[in-house]
């Protein structure tokens, strides 16, 4: 059932061109591989420009377990997915 729900979540948020154009996870072609690879260009290019790159690395391991559901709710709510009851 969750694997239902997150594929009719996933194709509202395409045919609403609701996810951002930087998303690679999730998406058909596209990976944490195709992302590694896009950032690696990016910072090239800006050193080859002679630019400075900052990077910072965060640790969501477990973020998900602490979301709150209100505020997920609301959010998917603004996407315009419909009102979520919980049980």
């Amino acid at each position: 059932m969750e694997r239902v729900i997150s594929n009719q979540i996933f194709d509202f948020l395409m045919q609403n061109n609701a996810l951002h154009h930087a998303q690679h996870e999730l998406i058909k072609e596209r990976s944490t591989c195709t992302n590694l690879i896009e950032t690696l260009s990016d910072w090239t290019l800006t050193l080859q420009d002679k630019g400075s790159i900052t990077v910072a690395y965060i640790d969501f391991s477990k973020a998900f377990e602490s979301v709150s559901h209100n505020k997920l709710y609301i959010k998917l709510e603004s996407y315009g997915i419909g009102k979520v009851v919980a049980y």
